[in-house]
C-alpha cells in the first residue's frame, strides 16, 4: 500500500466519523426540541396549579 493509499484511507475514515458526529448531534438537537415542546404544557400547568393553592391560601 502506498502513501497515498493510506492518506486517502486516513481521510475516508475521518471523513466517515464527522459525518457519524453530525448525525448524533441533530438527533441530540431533535430530542431536546421534542422535550422543550413536550414539556412547556407541563410547566404551565404546575404553575397555574401553584397559582390555584396559592389563592386558596391567600383568601
Amino acid at each position: 500500500m502506498t502513501l497515498t493509499d493510506r492518506l486517502t484511507l486516513m481521510y475516508l475514515r475521518l471523513r466517515n466519523r464527522t459525518a457519524e458526529l453530525d448525525e448524533k448531534a441533530l438527533l441530540i438537537a431533535l430530542f431536546v426540541l421534542a422535550a422543550v415542546v413536550g414539556l412547556s404544557p407541563l410547566g404551565q400547568a404546575i404553575a397555574a396549579k401553584f397559582q390555584q393553592m396559592a389563592a386558596q391560601l391567600g383568601s
